[in-house]
């Protein structure tokens, strides 16, 4: 009995050790298949990347912060800067700039289609404030949206954001920590920083080479939440797929109604208020309410390039 078990132990451990590991490879995305969906924060991204990932042949994942344009960005974005910024050297070990260029781009794209829905022909990513030329160096073929929102509401929804988010969750919370002062105004020293980070980074997406510019399309999210917002939500599909190859309007119908303010708010209509929701308000303009007329005043001229470049004034 003992040399019987003995023979099975043996067996056993030969079989083990002469399996070999299945692999799971995984088809790397053409950049052609590529898009990027980025604006500023409170811009609508989260939103229209839902959207988007509602149609059966599309699929929009994030938020991964790869492509920062702030220097608050992630330590990847830094990376990666530095790489697009230094120049390949030779090297006797072949590691050098373009080594890790490449690494990230293979790495990125099959991770991209292992982690997007298998009926997948387009392949997006969404996150804030990202760099479209920084895009543009590792993914040259592929396409960028950005969402534009007015400065001021952006403003607005980003305090109620701060609020809303770490209100009821930091024990230690004063009125100190809010973005709101007590009369329901927001604190100057708020406005002054978030400004200074919109003026950078609209500076930046108004001046982009102009090599890259046809692979870039601004939307304005007020066109979105206007009553043809659909027709808003379709360009920025046919910009995606230029070639019209996914004909399914019914579809892209559908995933645009599921998403609709009404259904993410859970039956409110643009307009009536729930500052406590991700969904706040659903109408622009609403910064008239919570921004005095001295704060106006300075925002506007702060962001005249792209208040004016956008028609807010």
């Amino acid at each position: 009995m003992k040399n019987r078990i003995k023979s099975f132990i043996k067996y056993t451990i030969q079989q083990y050790h002469s399996l070999k590991p299945v692999k799971s490879e995984t088809k790397a995305v053409d950049d052609t298949k590529l898009f990027f969906l980025t604006g500023y924060d409170k811009s609508g991204t989260t939103w229209i990347k839902n959207t988007i990932n509602d149609i059966n042949n599309f699929s929009c994942i994030g938020s991964n912060q790869y492509f920062d344009f702030l220097n608050t960005g992630t330590p990847e974005s830094n990376i990666l800067k530095t790489i697009k910024e230094n120049k390949a050297r030779e090297s006797m070990l072949n590691i050098s700039s373009s080594f890790y260029k490449e690494e990230f781009i293979s790495r990125y794209t099959a991770k991209i289609a292992q982690l997007s829905k298998t009926t997948s022909v387009y392949f997006g990513e969404k996150s804030t404030a990202q760099d479209p030329e920084l895009i543009n160096y590792y993914f040259p073929n592929s396409k960028t949206i950005i969402l534009v929102r007015d400065m001021r509401d952006i403003i607005v929804s980003f305090a109620f954001h701060f609020d809303r988010r770490y209100k009821n969750r930091l024990q230690n919370w004063t009125q100190e920590k809010s973005k709101f002062n007590e009369d329901g105004t927001i604190k100057d020293d708020f406005i002054k920083r978030e400004v200074t980070k919109l003026k950078s980074y609209f500076h930046h997406v108004l001046n982009l080479n102009k090599g890259i510019q046809e692979t870039v399309k601004f939307v304005k999210y007020e066109n979105l939440i206007s009553e043809n917002g659909f027709d808003s939500f379709l360009e920025i599909l046919d910009f995606i797929d230029e070639n019209s190859t996914i004909k399914s309007t019914e579809d892209f119908l559908a995933a645009w109604e599921n998403n609709s303010f009404e259904k993410l708010s859970k039956g409110r209509k643009p307009g009536e208020k729930d500052d406590t929701s991700f969904f706040r308000n659903g109408l622009a303009g609403d910064y008239v309410n919570h921004l005095t007329p001295e704060q106006i005043r300075f925002i506007e001229n702060e962001l005249k390039e792209p208040i004016s470049k956008f028609n807010y004034l």
